[in-house]
């Protein structure tokens, strides 16, 4: 099973790409499936978003716990299905834009996947705001903007996986 995760910055279209690749790979007779880590933690938090756990050490930790966890749970069931390529609408680049400055959090998460980031201006998600529930890490074109200069960051860090 090979495995792949598309990342990057709030209104890149992430869902709609990943949708579109499988698709694409169906249509070669490739037996394949797009999962969502973050989106399938929510089932386990009692918060709305995983985001809010960054806030703080210990909580940053039961985060990268449970999204590992996760993506167990995601591997077991790929294999169940016979899947022959996984696509992860988001995975690590997403993690390390929280945990990069915090050592002791970034070492328990080192699950990397060849990763196609898919860039977004700022401006872009403001623009997709308007589709979305008023969320925290975009409430300021600051935080969109440090958010958005992160990813490009881990990008250029850890050219292996991009």
């Amino acid at each position: 099973m090979q495995e792949y995760a598309i990342e990057g910055h709030d209104g890149a279209a992430k869902t709609k790409i990943s949708e579109g690749v499988v698709e694409r790979l169906r249509g070669f007779g490739i037996n394949t499936a797009v999962y969502s880590p973050f989106h399938l933690v929510r089932s386990k938090i009692s918060e709305p978003y995983i985001y809010l756990y960054w806030q703080d050490d210990n909580r940053a930790i039961m985060a990268v716990d449970l999204l590992s966890e996760t993506i167990k749970e995601i591997r077991k069931d790929a294999s169940r299905k016979g899947l022959e390529v996984v696509l992860y609408d988001r995975h690590w680049m997403t993690v390390f834009t929280e945990i990069d400055e915090r050592p002791a959090i970034a070492a328990r998460w080192n699950d990397f996947l060849p990763t196609f980031l898919i860039e977004a201006t700022p401006e872009k998600t403001m623009m997709a705001k308007r589709y979305s529930p008023q969320i925290p890490w975009t409430d300021s074109v600051e935080r969109i903007t440090g958010y958005y200069n992160k990813y490009l960051e881990l990008a250029e860090r850890y050219p292996q996986h991009i």
